[in-house]
């Protein structure tokens, strides 16, 4: 009879063995689907902040090109207004020219024509 009880000693130990085993692999399942779940849901989270950041980005990338389309703007304008006053500087200057011009074209226009 010992070896019928070792027998059924053995059986009894390989039964919970397998029961342990069993919710072992109950809970690692479980687990794992909690993770998968987490990770599932961060997913979103992470999905939705990637989008935020890529219309952020194109919002600076726009503020950035109006910004320097803006300083060109102004430096040519700048540019612009140097020259023009450069220029009215030099307006009396050709005025009195083109004056002085047109009374020496008036004197030897009246020294060519004959007289009769």
């Amino acid at each position: 009879m010992e070896s019928e009880d070792k027998f059924d000693m053995l059986l009894r130990m390989l039964e919970e063995f397998e029961r342990r085993r069993e919710e072992a692999d109950q809970r690692r399942r479980a687990d794992f689907q909690s993770l998968k779940a987490a990770v599932e849901s961060w997913m979103l989270e992470i999905q939705k902040t990637a989008e935020d950041l890529q219309i952020s980005v194109g919002d600076m990338q726009s503020k950035e090109f109006e910004r320097r389309r803006e300083e060109a703007y102004q430096r040519r304008r700048a540019d612009f207004q140097s020259l023009k006053a450069a220029v009215e500087s030099w307006m009396p200057e050709i005025q009195k020219t083109a004056e002085d011009l047109q009374i020496s074209v008036g004197d030897m226009q009246s020294k060519v024509t004959p007289t009769t």
